[in-house]
This record gives structure tokens, C-alpha cells and sequence, in this order.
């Protein structure tokens, strides 16, 4: 119990909740998007994340080999930065700024030598991308399988309507008369239990068919509330690949690095 409050302590020390009022100055507006707010952000980041196993030390990857990098996080940039920004992060308003895990691989490991799929989506059950999918994976010598959940669209828009995504889905699956039921699968919201707290079936479908083909493997986990790993552990613990799996939690704006 002492060792757990002093690290709660020393992390509310360091956030600079204990000091006075005007103690440190608050950021101005050059701060933002400047290299040192760029910095500290990659730091959190890289800080934050955590790694849950390690087979045979294959983390860290070292650049030149093939790698397919798949499932519906593998391009991810809003969830980067989720929950809370619900406005572009980007100073021209868009998302593009943002390095997705596939492109910050991308550029490390050689685009000639890294290749995307998603394999699934995050709002439905579809199986249809899995042959593409597996496809990069028999001709990588490494994947990375960026799985997780969401929380509601980026915009007011897509909290409020559920036509935003072209039908419902997105936000909420079925109306009833008191409001319409949010799916547990997938989606984590404030105020909001999922019933569910494992990955959703389609994508331990995924890892399960990526994981019968024996590469070596690297897991991200991207989610803000808990993930239940029990099916995903027992996949692993009959395939024969060796496995990474990483926490990354909603990383920040540089978490894609």
C-alpha cells in the first residue's frame, strides 16, 4: 500500500498539483505544436505505453525485413488522440499531421519492405478483408496487429446522428424508445458500461487466422477502458509464433511513432 500511494504521489508531484498557485506559467499559444510541445508529447507517449509480453525478445524490431502491418488501428490517427480532442488536432484542421502506427513503420523500416491492410473494421463483422490481409502477412517476415476499440466520432456529428457514417453503426446499433443502445463490442463512452470487455469476435477472428500462419508477431492494443486478453492469450498459446504484445492505450498525438 505504501509503495502504490508513493507512486501515486510522485506522479501528482510531477503534474504539479502540489505546487502554488503561480508556481510555473501556463502554455501560450506559441507553445502549442512547437518542437518542444512536440517532444514532451512523444516522451508521454513513449512513457505511457506498456509492454504486457516479449517472446524470445523480439521487440525491438530492427529495420530491413518485410512487415505487414494489419488490422483496423493499423492506419489509425484519430484514435491517437482519443477521447477528448473532438476538433481536428492538425493546424490546417485535419488529422494529417498525425503519424499512424503503418506510416511511422513505414518510414523507419523502408515503404518497399512495409505493407498495410486493416483485415476488419471497427463498426462491423465483415470477414471480407481478411484474405488481403493474410495475404501481406505470408509475405512479411514480421507483423504487427494494431487491434483495440473506440469511442464516438470525432465530430458532435457523429455522437448525435447516426447517418453521420452512412447508416447506423457507428455510434449506436439499434433505437429503442428510450434512446438508442450503444454496441459493447467496440465502443467505450462516457457514462457508458460495455458488456463486453474482450476485443471484439471479428478481431480475434483476425489474429487468430494471422496467428496459425506462425510469423512472429507484434500486438498493439489501442483502448482508454480494459481489454479482457483471455481468447487472444489462448490463440496465442496454440500457434507457433512468437508474440510482442504492447499496451498502448489512447498514446497522444506522436503514439503512432
Amino acid at each position: 500500500v505504501d509503495r502504490a500511494l508513493a507512486n501515486s504521489l510522485r506522479q501528482r508531484f510531477d503534474l504539479g498539483l502540489f505546487d502554488p498557485p503561480d508556481a510555473y506559467e501556463w502554455p501560450t499559444a506559441t507553445d502549442v505544436g512547437s518542437a518542444t510541445s512536440a517532444e514532451l508529447s512523444l516522451r508521454a507517449s513513449q512513457e505511457a505505453i506498456v509492454l504486457l509480453r516479449n517472446d524470445a525478445a523480439l521487440l525491438p524490431l530492427r529495420p530491413g525485413g518485410s512487415v505487414a502491418v494489419l488490422g483496423p488501428h493499423a492506419a489509425a490517427q484519430k484514435v491517437l488522440m482519443q477521447p477528448y480532442p473532438f476538433t481536428p488536432f492538425c493546424a490546417d484542421k485535419t488529422l494529417d499531421c498525425l503519424e499512424s502506427p503503418f506510416a511511422a513503420i513505414a518510414r523507419i523500416n523502408g515503404a518497399g519492405r512495409t505493407a498495410t491492410a486493416s483485415g476488419c473494421d471497427l463498426f462491423n463483422t465483415s470477414r471480407a478483408g481478411f484474405k488481403e490481409a493474410l495475404d501481406r502477412a505470408r509475405a512479411a517476415t514480421t507483423v504487427v496487429l494494431a487491434l483495440g476499440i473506440e469511442t464516438c466520432g470525432l465530430t458532435a456529428a457523429h455522437n448525435l446522428n447516426p447517418a453521420a457514417r452512412g447508416g447506423v453503426g457507428h455510434c449506436f446499433q439499434e433505437k429503442h424508445t428510450d434512446g438508442y443502445v450503444f454496441p459493447d463490442e467496440y465502443l467505450e463512452l462516457e457514462a457508458h458500461d460495455r458488456l463486453n470487455i474482450s476485443l471484439p469476435q471479428v478481431q480475434l477472428d483476425l489474429a487468430a487466422e494471422v496467428l496459425r500462419l506462425g510469423k512472429p508477431t507484434v500486438v498493439l492494443l489501442f483502448n482508454g477502458g480494459a481489454l479482457a486478453l483471455d481468447a487472444l492469450l489462448e490463440t496465442i498459446a496454440t500457434s507457433a509464433a512468437r508474440v510482442a504484445i504492447i499496451e498502448a492505450f489512447y498514446p497522444g498525438p506522436r503514439g503512432g511513432e
